[in-house]
């Protein structure tokens, strides 16, 4: 009998290490769920805020009078240079939340 309350015991304080261990792992899950979610939404504004500074910049581009004006052809160059470096950061950050 003191055999079986032995074994008994040992069990019972096995599943409750499994239990404590499992409440662990849970928070752990929470934990980074929760970062993940933060990180997607800082991911997708970063993209938002490309998106606008591409559009303003496309629009600054229009803006300018003629096509053979000095002024416009650097303004030009310098947009598609910001045009590749944000789209390049773009595609970094989707890369890294993905």
């Amino acid at each position: 009998m003191h055999a079986q309350s032995s074994n008994l015991k040992f069990f019972q304080n096995k599943l409750k290490s499994e239990v404590d261990a499992h409440k662990e792992t849970q928070i752990k899950l929470d934990k980074m769920t929760q970062k993940l979610r933060e990180s997607k939404e800082e991911t997708q504004e970063a993209h938002n805020r490309g998106q606008e500074m591409l559009r303003r910049y496309e629009e600054e581009a229009k803006k300018v009078a003629s096509l053979e004006d000095p002024d416009y052809i650097a303004a030009l160059a310098n947009l598609q240079e910001k045009y590749n470096d944000l789209s390049l950061q773009n595609n970094q950050l989707c890369t890294t939340v993905s």
